[in-house]
């Protein structure tokens, strides 16, 4: 009878996590039933966190076996500290809801997809194949591994260098900036981190190029619902020292068309006048709102993004961005 018995767990599937082991789970509100029942069953610890930075908390304090992510939650930079804080060995899930996309993560970096909402069995699959023994990798994905390491270190040194041009290099798009496209986006990088040190910083000049790249970035729609659209007749005119005018005529008169029907001032409040608007009032919402669209692809960004550069030229002495940002990995990978 011993013997059987042994026979019988000897051939028994081993369990992927031992009992007691700790999960962490960032944002577990994604279908708690599922994780309280495959967590009861299998005897694990869970830990759950409803936010990138708390989970890292978490990770340092128990040292989890597992992580199941929720996509939407993490970049690329906060998932790599996660998985630092974690310790080595821990394994990753990625839950995806319909839409989400996930984080860009090393080639190297092991991990699973878990489509969410799930169930206690498709969780348990998951984790099956996350926690199962990785085989070595073959010459070709060595090869690859190594053609990513060197990828991510010219993305670097590539990095580095655009952080040290001045302002005058960045404006005259000096090597290695590829266009007035490059060049902007470089701009407006260090405007953007110049800002965050608090916006009191900023010159005059460096405001409007500020305000007139969040409106052609979020379109009228988004502008206008967004806490951004609190400083709409500042972004009028903006636009208008830019020297788009068509942009800045379309939200002066989007702005009217909300005023007619209540308050402004805050976003809940555009966001109920939009809704009262008129079928009339509706279609000249919609003409207005192609103006900034047309902004925002080609050939109208080329013509938008022209008319900063040479703002940004005109106002050269109250650009005060003389200031480095560090290279990061995530900045190489947004550099052209």
């Amino acid at each position: 009878m011993k013997v059987l018995l042994l026979a019988a767990l000897l051939a028994a599937p081993a369990d992927p996590l031992p009992r007691g082991s700790r999960v962490l789970v960032v944002n577990a509100g994604l279908a708690p039933p599922a994780l309280e029942e495959v967590a009861a069953a299998r005897g694990w610890k869970v830990d759950s966190a409803p936010a990138a930075a708390q989970a890292i908390v978490a990770a340092r304090a128990g040292r989890p076996k597992l992580l199941v992510v929720s996509a939407s939650l993490v970049d690329a930079q906060k998932l790599a500290t996660l998985r630092t804080a974690a310790g080595p060995g821990a394994r990753l899930i990625l839950t995806q809801q319909p839409g989400e996309a996930l984080p860009e993560l090393p080639e190297q970096v092991p991990f699973e997809v878990l489509a969410a909402p799930y169930e206690a069995a498709g969780l348990s699959e998951v984790v099956a194949r996350a926690c199962a023994p990785r085989a070595l990798p073959s010459a070709e994905e060595k090869q690859r591994q190594a053609d990513a390491r060197a990828a991510q270190k010219e993305k670097k040194e590539l990095a580095r260098r655009i952080a040290a041009l001045s302002v005058d290099r960045v404006l005259a798009m000096a090597e290695p900036l590829e266009g007035e496209g490059a060049a902007f986006e470089q701009l407006m990088e260090r405007l953007r981190k110049k800002a965050s040190g608090g916006p009191e910083r900023l010159t005059p000049p460096e405001v409007d190029l500020l305000l007139v790249s969040s409106a052609l970035e979020l379109g009228l729609d988004g502008f206008a619902t967004r806490h951004e659209g609190d400083r709409a007749n500042e972004v009028v005119q903006a636009l208008r020292r830019a020297g788009l005018e068509a942009e800045s005529a379309a939200v002066e008169e989007a702005v009217q068309l909300l005023a007619r029907h209540g308050r402004r001032g805050k976003a809940v409040d555009r966001l109920q006048a939009k809704e009262k608007l008129d079928a009339k009032e509706r279609a000249r919402w919609g003409e207005l709102s192609a103006v900034l669209d047309r902004s925002r692809a080609d050939p109208g960004r080329e013509r938008a993004t022209h008319a900063l550069m040479e703002y940004a030229r005109a106002q050269r002495k109250a650009l005060k961005l003389e200031a480095r940002p560090a290279a990061s990995v995530a900045t190489a990978g947004a550099q052209p």
